[in-house]
């Protein structure tokens, strides 16, 4: 009987060491088709929106025949492009604070106010160059500080002072969206086809997947922590409509298309490396989340609205669940593992 179960031990470590090693996902293949096909165009649109927008501005206050239709057409064409890059916290949007300074949101004590107020009071130009702009409050140098100077100071156009103020927000946006995308395609997505360490932003193919997963899955909680669940609250008593991003704008609902058109083009590029199944599983899923999103009632109101309420959750539990399936299959299969992100300690 001994030499019987010694036997049959020794069989079952033989067959073991005989299975094939698991292949490990070409994590170099997977990081360059997600910069390629979806974080460089982004940043690419982004520097090219902030270029005209920048433009208009320029035109306006030099008093060539721009006006605020225009100036709010190239607006929203920033933010649309902002909105497809707005959960990316690796590489060089993070340099010089770059993230931060474009897009200061959530704000809190009415940061940007306040920062633009501190503008408007002290007209010294030195202030709008951009060296030293750049080193000024981050609440005043971005997107949320120029939706309030297009939707809500309506006098902006009329006052010199502070259509250079606007000028050089502008100015700024573009110079930050430009460097992002210059230094994307000429350093870092060169290092990345290498499969090389980069001496800033990763250490190897692996790493730098699961930084990108890490975001990927900060961006669905940013939709569900940050931008939804703060401005329902627990019941319609205690919702917060003017919580509601890019509110003045009215831009809610198409942020969040544009926020889940990127996040899902995200998913789809690993999904590739997925047992067919469960790729076709998840797309499924991301096609229904869509569904949902696309006919959610006016946030503003809905939070006042129990069946308004009602669609939100499902919203919002559906994206909950579409995110523990991504979680569960891309550990699983693809290895990769959660670090750190944006909303750790918040």
């Amino acid at each position: 009987m001994i030499r019987v179960r010694h036997t049959a031990l020794t069989i079952l470590v033989l067959c073991l060491v005989a299975l094939p090693a698991r292949a490990e996902p070409d994590y170099v293949a997977i990081n360059t088709a997600i910069a390629e096909e979806v974080m460089i165009p982004a940043y690419a649109r982004l520097a090219e929106a902030t270029q005209a927008h920048a433009e208009d501005w320029r035109k306006a206050c030099a008093g060539e025949g721009v006006g605020r239709d225009t100036l709010k057409t190239s607006y929203h064409t920033v933010a649309d492009a902002w909105a497809e890059s707005f959960h990316w916290n690796f590489g060089p949007v993070t340099l010089l604070l770059r993230r931060d300074r474009f897009y200061h949101w959530p704000e809190r004590r009415n940061a940007v106010l306040k920062s633009l107020n501190k503008l408007f009071a002290d007209e010294t130009p030195e202030k709008l160059e951009l060296q030293n702009f750049a080193h000024i409050s981050v609440a005043a140098q971005g997107l949320p500080a120029m939706e309030r100077m297009l939707f809500e100071h309506t006098d902006t156009l009329d006052k010199s002072w502070n259509c250079k103020v606007a000028q050089t927000i502008a100015a700024n946006m573009e110079e930050m969206a430009g460097g992002i995308v210059k230094e994307w395609r000429d350093d870092v997505l060169p290092v990345m086809k290498r499969g090389e360490e980069h001496p800033i932003y990763f250490s190897g193919p692996k790493e730098t997947l699961n930084k990108t997963f890490t975001d990927l899955l900060t961006g669905y909680a940013i939709i569900k922590d940050q931008k939804i669940l703060p401005v329902m609250g627990s019941s319609a008593q205690k919702a917060k409509p003017a919580l509601v991003e890019a509110r003045r704008s009215n831009r809610f609902a198409r942020n969040l298309k544009h926020n889940l058109q990127t996040l899902f083009a995200t998913d789809a590029i690993m999904a590739r490396y997925l047992p067919e199944a469960e790729a076709r599983d998840l797309a499924q899923k991301r096609e229904a989340v869509m569904a949902q999103a696309l006919v959610l009632p006016d946030f503003g109101e809905a939070v006042y609205d129990q069946q308004g309420r009602a669609q939100y959750k499902a919203f919002v539990d559906a994206l909950s669940s579409l995110r523990t399936d991504m979680f569960s299959a891309y550990t699983k299969h693809l290895g990769v593992v959660v670090g750190f992100n944006s909303l750790d300690g918040d």
